[in-house]
């Protein structure tokens, strides 16, 4: 690994699990609700996520080019003994609890239940034994956590990136370059350059991008006239540098990597400001208790949890939620509504000019955020 590569360090340390089995596609669907696809509200309210289809699961895998599958949520799975015992509708007095599930499923063979009590699907869980390569795009595929929701534990550095900020459903958002992949058209020979194997990317791309470069970075920097937040200036002086880099003759290689660069610190940028401004003082508990369920962020990553005062306090906050339980901490009287299969990722899976090297290999104990 380069310099770039080490920007940042150190991501999301993880429990030494065992690799997760891949789950098989679902075998039916339900038929979807045409009207809840169609739109790109940035909240949802708790009880709308019960009984439809959730315009968010396709975002995942849209995400940074990903595949044309369409895979609809609430499929049911056969059922497991031990969530086929549980209730599927809560007592008449009691609300809803980060404990329970409107959706729930197995892993590991049943060794694992996976919850969500604010979500109407489950992605694939990505933890354990893992083999992480550059794909085409520069970015990561599942384990890349602007790409893919990850697993999130107490005392984590970047906490702030569940609030990463999903694909826009609207395809004509201004935002909408940040989520696209560098266009072969885009990738133009260097000019002057005394040899054809430099290229930088053109000026209508970088022209595209530049405003919006300059609006995320003027929003970080009126925060940061005042209050110091060392984190959020390295991320600022990031974007800048990569923006600059698409300029500079390089490999076809190096400059996907650095257009990726682009992409990566600005969801960064908005994702830091996001938590920390407006989520930060919900997720600390400092505020009272909501007097009415909380709106559900469908706009943002959210993640996995294995932890109970973590997911209590992102399902406050309305980040989506994936609430991960060995079987034997179930109790009995969790409620899950639907038992379904994990949503499995489809994104595409090559490393095109990029070295089909591993980034890291080994059990996941600390996520990268690669450059």
């Amino acid at each position: 690994m380069d310099d770039i590569d080490r920007e940042l360090g150190a991501l999301l340390r993880t429990p030494t699990w065992p690799a997760l089995a891949r789950a098989p596609p679902p075998a039916s669907t339900s038929s979807p609700d045409s009207s809840a696809r169609g739109r790109a509200s940035p909240t949802m309210s708790l009880a709308s996520t019960s009984g439809r289809s959730s315009p968010m699961h396709s975002s995942l895998n849209d995400t940074f080019g990903g595949g044309d599958a369409d895979i609809e949520m609430g499929t049911e799975s056969s059922q497991p003994p031990l969530l086929y015992r549980l209730p599927r509708s809560l007592p008449s007095k009691r609300a809803i609890s980060y404990e329970d599930g409107l959706v729930g499923c197995e892993a590991l063979a049943g060794r694992y239940i996976v919850t969500s009590p604010n979500m109407d699907y489950v992605p694939q869980p990505v933890f354990g034994e893992v083999v992480i390569v550059r794909q085409w795009n520069g970015h990561f595929g599942v384990h890349d956590p602007i790409m893919w929701p990850q697993l999130y534990i107490d005392q984590a550095r970047f906490r702030w990136l569940m609030a990463i900020p999903r694909r826009p459903t609207d395809p004509k958002s201004p935002n909408i370059l940040m989520w696209t992949p560098l266009l072969t058209q885009d990738i133009i020979p260097a000019p002057n350059s005394v040899t054809r194997s430099f290229c930088v990317v053109s000026e209508l791309c970088q022209i595209a991008l530049r405003p919006l470069v300059l609006r995320m970075t003027t929003r970080a920097e009126s925060f940061l006239q005042e209050h110091k937040a060392l984190e959020l200036e390295s991320l600022v002086m990031s974007l800048k540098g990569a923006f600059r880099r698409l300029n500079f003759p390089s490999s076809e290689a190096d400059i996907i990597r650095q257009y990726s660069c682009v992409q990566r610190y600005w969801l960064m940028i908005d994702a830091w400001i996001e938590f920390h401004v407006h989520l930060f003082k919900m997720y600390k508990f400092d505020d009272p208790l909501p007097r009415s369920r909380p709106s559900i962020r469908t706009d943002l990553m959210g993640a996995f949890t294995n932890i109970p005062d973590i997911a209590e306090r992102m399902f406050r906050t309305g980040i989506p939620l994936w609430f991960v339980r060995l079987a034997d901490q179930i109790r009995g009287d969790e409620v899950i509504k639907h038992i379904v299969e994990p949503i499995p990722a489809q994104f595409r899976m090559d490393s095109g000019p990029f070295p089909n090297t591993p980034v890291f290999e080994g059990t996941w104990k600390w996520y990268l955020i690669l450059g």
